[in-house]
C-alpha cells in the first residue's frame, strides 16, 4: 500500500505502455486534457478503464476525474465553452459530472473530485481493485492496494460503509467476481451480505443492468456466492427454493448469449415466476425492456404448456411454439437439462429440440392460405369461426398433415 505515483515502469510492460499511450492520444480526449491542465486542473483516468489496463483486458469506458470541486467544473464549463470543447450536458451538479458531447456516438464524462483529494475520492470506491488513477505520464496511484488484489485474483471492498452507501455494490462485487473469475475475500463477502437489505432501495434499471452482466459471466463459483446472498428475497419479497436449474444452464453455457438477462431471471426464479411473483411484478421491480417482458411471459406460457403434455407430437410442440413465442427455442434447449421441472420422455425432449432449432419434420413456412380463401371455399362470411378455423389449419399445415388448398378442402 502506497500514496507515492507508481510509474509505468514499475507497473506496466511495454503494451501496456502503448495502450496508455493510446488512449491519452485519442483526439477529443487529448483536447479536453489539454484544456483543463492550461486552467490548472489535472485529469485522472480512474476505474474500470485502469484496472483493466493493468490486467490486459480490453478497455470499453473510459471514466475521467478531475482534480477540482464541482463547483469549480461548472464554473470553468461557464467561462471557457470555447476552450473545453464539446456540447456541454450538465448530468449532475451536486456531485459534479458533466457530459461533453462531440457525437451520438462520441461523448466523455467529466466528474469533479469526491472529497478533498484523489485519495478521498478513490477510497469512497466499491472496490480496491477499482480504486486506481492514472495521470497522463502513465503513472499510477493506488492508494488502498489494488494492484496487490489484481496480482492475486481476489475483491476486496474499500469499507463496509461503502457498500452501504451504495447496496448496489454488493451485485457490482458479485458481476466483477463472474467477469474476472476472482474470489471475494470473506470479511469483504460478509460485508456485502449485511449491506444486501438495502438492495431493495435501489432502481430496477441499475439492478437489471448488475444482473445481465453477472449472469453472462458467471460459472459455478460465483453461482454459490448468488445462492448464499438469496437477493431475490431483497428484490422480490420471495425465496427461490431450487435454483439447481440455473445452475445446469450456465454449466451447459446457455446464459452466455444476448438472452442472459430473461433466461437468467427465468431460470433463477424457476416455479416462483408466473406464480409466487408474476411476470408483471418482475417487469414494474425491474424496468426491463418490451424484449425480455415478452420473453418471460412467452417462458411462463410455455412452461405452463409443457407441464400438461408429457409426451410431444410435432401438433403439441408447434402450440408450444405458438404459446412460448421467443422464449421457445431456449425452453428447448433447457428442456434437456436433468433439473427442468416437467415431466418428458426422452424422445420428447429429443424431439423438442431438433425443432426448435429447425432440424426436425417439422413445416415452419408461412401458412399459404389467408382468411379469404377459406370465405371463398365455404361461402361464408367474417366472423370468431375464421379465426378458429386458421389457428387449426395452422396446426395442421405445420405438422404435416396438409401440403395444399386439396387438403385443406378434406380437413375442412
Amino acid at each position: 500500500m502506497t500514496e507515492d505515483w507508481i510509474p509505468l515502469a514499475h507497473w506496466g510492460t511495454g503494451e501496456q505502455g502503448r495502450l496508455v499511450e493510446a488512449i491519452w492520444a485519442e483526439p477529443r480526449l487529448r483536447k479536453i486534457a489539454a484544456a483543463l491542465e492550461d486552467l490548472g486542473i489535472s485529469v485522472y483516468l480512474v476505474g474500470g478503464v485502469v484496472r483493466d489496463l493493468v490486467l490486459g483486458r480490453p478497455c470499453k469506458d473510459i471514466d475521467l476525474v478531475v482534480g477540482c470541486s464541482p463547483a469549480r467544473l461548472f464554473q470553468v464549463a461557464r467561462e471557457h465553452k470555447k476552450r473545453l470543447p464539446g456540447s456541454h450536458v450538465p448530468l449532475d451538479k451536486e456531485r459534479g459530472t458533466l457530459r461533453l458531447c462531440f457525437s451520438e456516438l462520441e461523448e466523455f464524462d467529466l466528474v469533479a473530485l469526491q472529497g478533498a483529494s484523489l485519495r478521498e475520492d478513490l477510497l469512497r470506491r466499491d472496490l480496491r481493485i477499482n480504486a486506481l488513477a492514472l495521470d497522463r505520464q502513465g503513472r499510477l496511484f493506488d492508494p488502498s492496494g489494488g494492484l496487490e488484489d489484481l496480482r492475486l485474483g481476489i475483491l476486496r471492498g474499500l469499507s463496509e460503509e461503502n457498500f452501504h452507501q451504495d447496496p448496489l455494490r454488493v451485485l457490482r462485487c458479485l458481476r466483477f467476481a463472474a467477469q474476472l473469475k476472482f474470489r471475494i475475500d470473506e470479511e469483504s463477502w460478509n460485508w456485502a451480505c449485511r449491506a444486501s437489505s438495502g438492495l431493495r432501495d435501489v432502481s430496477g434499471e441499475r439492478i437489471a443492468v448488475e444482473l445481465e452482466k453477472f449472469f453472462a459471466t458467471t460459472e459455478a463459483p460465483q453461482l454459490e456466492y448468488f445462492r448464499e446472498l438469496a437477493p431475490a428475497r431483497e428484490l422480490f419479497g420471495v425465496s427461490v427454493a431450487d435454483d439447481r436449474l440455473l445452475f445446469e444452464a450456465v454449466a451447459a453455457g446457455l446464459l452466455s448469449g444476448e438472452r442472459s438477462l430473461e433466461l437468467g431471471l427465468a431460470l433463477w426464479l424457476g416455479d416462483r415466476l408466473g406464480f409466487t411473483l408474476s411476470v408483471d411484478e418482475l417487469v414494474a421491480r425491474l424496468r426491463v425492456s418490451n424484449r425480455v417482458e415478452r420473453f418471460l411471459v412467452g417462458w411462463v406460457r410455455g412452461l405452463a404448456c409443457l407441464r400438461e403434455t408429457p409426451v410431444l407430437t410435432l401438433r403439441s410442440i408447434f402450440v408450444l411454439s405458438k404459446h412460448a413465442g421467443p422464449a421457445f427455442e431456449m425452453l428447448a434447449r433447457a428442456a434437456q437439462l436433468e433439473a427442468f421441472p416437467v415431466v418428458l420422455d426422452t424422445e420428447s425432449r429429443k424431439n423438442l429440440l431438433l425443432e426448435a432449432c429447425r432440424e426436425g419434420r417439422m413445416n415452419w413456412a408461412p401458412l399459404p392460405w389467408k382468411g379469404q380463401d377459406f370465405m371463398k371455399l365455404t361461402g361464408r362470411k367474417p366472423g370468431p369461426w375464421l379465426g378458429q378455423l386458421l389457428d387449426k389449419v395452422e396446426v395442421a399445415w405445420a405438422s404435416g398433415e396438409l401440403t395444399s388448398l386439396d387438403s385443406a378442402l378434406e380437413f375442412l
